[in-house]
């Protein structure tokens, strides 16, 4: 953690090595989360290269590096969400939504799942089960209490279960 600490304090500074490895440091876990919000590797890639532009240009508001990944996180899900509208207006207008293909058909059920969510559940599941962040994190994270947090993630485990036993009985 303080090795963290001095990276974040060298690359306020302007050191672009420092910020380079913080970087790297989240990368996979920030791109799975826009990837499991987002669904397409397209708009992932756009929004990891914003979300790496806004890091770099905003680095200094930072005020405590113990923060970091929760300040990232949250830039990631601001430029998610950003796209998320910009898709629905797109949508809208043409009536089509593409799905990305997903070999391993398990997967693909859950990734549907997910999706079939409400926006707030499948942030928190997403914040929760692929960026591994702790509840309290979360709550930081979005700017909510953290019981509100648990609630969420308590409703949306129970909409994944019934989604699962519905898609179970409809195959036999």
């Amino acid at each position: 953690m303080e090795q963290r600490r001095r990276l974040v304090k060298r690359a306020q500074k302007g050191d672009e090595e420092a910020f380079i490895t913080l970087m790297q440091h989240y990368e996979s876990t920030l791109y799975g989360g826009a990837l499991r919000m987002l669904r397409h590797e397209a708009d992932v890639a756009d929004v990891m290269q914003e979300t790496v532009l806004l890091a770099y240009t905003k680095l200094h508001t930072l005020r405590d590096a113990e923060f970091l990944h929760t300040w990232l996180y949250r830039i990631m899900l601001n430029e998610c969400h950003r796209l998320i509208r910009k898709r629905e207006r797109e949508t809208n207008v043409n009536g089509i939504i593409k799905e990305t293909a997903v070999n391993d058909a398990y997967h693909l059920e859950l990734d549907e799942a997910i999706h079939a969510l409400a926006p707030m559940y499948r942030e928190v599941v997403t914040l929760r089960y692929v960026m591994e962040l702790t509840t309290r994190e979360i709550a930081d994270v979005l700017g909510t209490p953290e019981g509100t947090i648990k609630a969420r993630l308590s409703r949306a485990r129970e909409q994944l279960k019934q989604t699962y036993y519905r898609q179970e009985r409809e195959s036999v």
